[in-house]
């Protein structure tokens, strides 16, 4: 019998935890992974597009989407 009231007890606690808007939003990480990927993305893309010739800057853009998004979404840094 304890042990059912206290999960009761606790998935209120977690409902007015959520209500109070206590937990971090589910939104908030992608949308700053996205953020992060087409940062990424756009300032590689401009060294590339100042650095290398148009060809090689053309087919530099593959790695430079891959690079990206390991930064964004595999690195863990964000």
């Amino acid at each position: 019998m304890k042990s059912a009231i206290s999960l009761a007890d606790r998935g209120i606690a977690q409902f007015y935890t959520f209500a109070a808007g206590k937990e971090r939003s589910r939104t908030t990480m992608p949308s700053m992974e996205r953020k992060v990927f087409w940062g990424c993305f756009i300032l590689l893309g401009l060294l590339a597009d100042f650095a290398l010739p148009i060809w090689w800057a053309l087919a530099a853009t593959i790695p430079i989407a891959y690079v990206s998004w390991w930064v964004a979404y595999r690195s863990d840094w964000f």
